[in-house]
């Protein structure tokens, strides 16, 4: 009332609790039926979509099993544009990337493959040719070996072995130099070092002292080393040193008969002069002595043409 204006009042409204609450129930109700509706349209939705994830991550799993089995796998062709179809958009261009590089591969390979096969046929080719070589080499009378530009010895045949006392394979690798060092300072190393300075042939005579006997070295140079050939020629130089003897002893002979012939010569030519010489100056005089005493023109002529004579 507005006489009551002024004045601290309250007011007091009663109503049943149901009333009160029927509306925020109704309310919290409707709520809780939208959220659950909600919560299962999002829990439905994440079903498909993870359902569609699982399926195309499925697909790109099976894609890598068979790219790890070395098996081609299909284009995955996916046209989404999140993180899945940039992965499997890369996964595409690996694919390609690796089909590409495993077909220059495979080519490569057979490249490589027909290249080693060539290269073994090639190398059956050289065995056999060398294999031959040494043969025809072993069967040599003479001594031979090889040494490349750096004075190493590449080959040597079974005849090496006969003027050195070793296997003729321990010297194949090594120096030459340390191999024989008999040969430093000597005329023969010389005569190798010419000759690979020259490219010239070169032909010797050497004596070794410790067998006593006469080597023959013939050497022929190349751009890829030496080849030397060596035989024991001590036979024929002592034969020739015996025709020299021989020789030297018929030039001694010969100068003997000549002084000889010449003494001859002399002997007789004074026998000559000694002699006949008086004969004919005896003979001389008694054709003066007739000739004084013949009166006869005719036998005067004969015995002028007689002194004349």
């Amino acid at each position: 009332p507005r006489h009551l204006s002024g004045l601290d009042s309250r007011v007091v409204v009663a109503l049943p609790q149901s009333v009160l609450t029927a509306g925020i129930n109704r309310n919290s109700l409707r709520t809780a039926l939208l959220a659950g509706l909600a919560a299962l349209a999002a829990l439905a939705l994440g079903v498909l979509i993870l359902r569609s994830l699982a399926g195309e991550i499925g697909v790109l799993t099976l894609a890598a099993e068979q790219l790890s089995a070395e098996q081609t796998p299909a284009p995955l062709a996916t046209r989404r544009r999140d993180e899945l179809g940039r992965l499997s958009d890369a996964f595409d261009r690996m694919v390609l990337r690796l089909n590409t590089s495993t077909q220059v591969i495979r080519l490569r390979n057979e490249d490589l493959s027909r290249t080693l096969d060539e290269l073994k046929a090639e190398e059956a080719a050289r065995a056999e040719a060398e294999t031959s070589l040494r043969r025809v080499a072993d069967a040599m009378t003479e001594g031979f070996f090889v040494v490349d530009p750096r004075w190493r010895i590449t080959f040597a045949n079974q005849v090496t072995t006969r003027y050195t006392s070793q296997p003729a394979a321990s010297f194949e690798g090594k120096d030459l130099w340390q191999a024989f060092p008999q040969l430093l300072g000597s005329e023969l190393e010389t005569a190798l070092r010419a000759a690979a300075a020259s490219g010239q042939p070169r032909v010797l005579e050497t004596f070794r002292e410790q067998r006593g006997v006469w080597l023959e070295v013939r050497l022929f140079p190349s751009p890829i080393g030496m080849a030397v050939f060596f035989s024991d020629v001590t036979r024929r130089r002592q034969a020739r040193e015996t025709l020299d003897e021989r020789q030297r002893e018929l030039q001694r002979l010969a100068g003997e008969l000549l002084t000889v012939q010449s003494e001859e010569r002399r002997s007789i030519a004074r026998e000559l002069h000694d002699e006949m010489g008086q004969q004919l100056a005896a003979l001389r005089i008694n054709l003066q002595v007739l000739m004084a005493k013949c009166n006869e023109p005719k036998l005067h002529q004969r015995l002028e043409d007689s002194l004349a004579i």
